[in-house]
This record gives C-alpha cells, structure tokens and sequence, in this order.
C-alpha cells in the first residue's frame, strides 16, 4: 500500500482531559449527562497543545462528547485544521452503571456475556461493532497526519488489538487523560483488522 499526503499516515491518539467525573473514578459515557473539564485538565489539554505547536496536524478526529470536543480544542487552540466529529467513537453505554465507580460496571462486564447489555445500555460486541465503523471512517481521511480524540474504551481497544493483545483484557485498560499515543497506519489497519476478528469469533460463541 502506497503512503502519501493524499492519506492518513500517522495517528496521535489522545484520551479527553480529566473530567469531575474521571477525576473521582466515576462512571461518565456519553449520555443526556455532560460534563466539561477540571481546571487541572483543561491544564493539561493545554500543556499537550503547546508540546504539539511544532508539529503537522492535517485533521482533528473528536467523539462527539463535551468533554473530548473541550478537549480537541484546547490542543489544537488556533490552529486552522478540518475537524470530524465521527459519532461511532463514541464511549460505551452502561445504562444504570453511569455515574456510579468504574469498577462497579467493569465487575459487571467480566461476569456477563459480550453480548449482554446493562438495562439502557451497550453490549461491548455492539460498542465495538460502532468503535470499527468509526475507525474506518478515520483510516478514509487525508492525511498525512490526523489528531484523534475520544475515550478509554475505543482507543484501548484498538490499541491492544494492534499490539496482538486481546481488546478487553489486554494490558492497556486505563488510558491516561490527555497523553498521547502514537500510532502508524500500518498499526491501525492490524489493530482494526485484529479488532475485527475478535468481535466475529466471539459473537456466535456468546449469549
């Protein structure tokens, strides 16, 4: 495959800033609920914009949440880049799991087939049906470098997937607020393409 400026080559993928929610271990996916950011992580959101002033960003990729769009802004701050606001990498919805500790609903989903659903929320073989349709609409913009940011769930999935890792119990589970992560394409096309695979062997064998 031929790597150029008319396509994405390089990926900086961020976790949105600390939120009041994050900050206390809380369970905040994208919902009626929004939530801005702290006042330490619109700090740091700001610190990794200033760190990123010297290099190329093509195109901003945002969840469509407050929190990430916040986020997105205050790292790219003037900078005149096209942005995309791709719904399908959205957080996971847990139904009566939000704003309740985030080990409650991971309790939950250990003990539970991928294929079931909190009342009100998402199966993760769902979620991670919308997290692929979300990254390849991201693989299908110009590049050569693309700025993305969205939430814990999407962007460790992929990227224990990419490392051969499985996607949910791999090593990456908590991604920190607001650090970024550098993939190639190469990374995210293995990622998507494993991510994939996962979701199609564990669909039948489940529920």
């Amino acid at each position: 495959m031929r790597h150029d400026e008319c396509m994405v080559n390089s990926f900086i993928l961020v976790r949105h800033a600390e939120t009041p929610y994050s900050a206390q271990g809380r369970m905040n996916p994208d919902s009626t609920v929004e939530v801005g950011l702290t006042a330490p992580g619109e700090r740091a959101a700001r610190g990794l914009g200033r760190d990123l002033a010297g290099e190329r960003i093509d195109a901003l990729v945002v969840a469509p949440s407050l929190r990430t769009r916040l986020t997105a802004a205050a790292i790219v701050a003037d900078r005149d880049v096209s942005t995309h606001v791709v719904d399908q990498l959205a957080e996971i919805g847990v139904g009566p799991f939000e704003d309740g500790p985030v080990s409650a609903y991971t309790t939950w989903l250990r003990n539970n087939p991928l294929t079931a659903a909190p009342p009100g929320g998402e199966s993760a073989l769902d979620a991670t049906t919308r997290f692929l349709a979300g990254w390849r609409r991201v693989l299908r913009l110009p590049g050569p470098v693309v700025l993305v940011v969205s939430h814990n769930l999407p962007l460790r999935m992929l990227m224990n997937a990419a490392a051969g890792d499985d996607p949910l119990t791999g090593p990456l589970q908590r991604i920190p607020n607001v650090t970024r992560h550098d993939l190639t394409r190469d990374q995210v096309e293995t990622g998507v393409a494993a991510l994939r695979r996962w979701r199609d062997e564990l669909a039948p064998k489940q529920g």
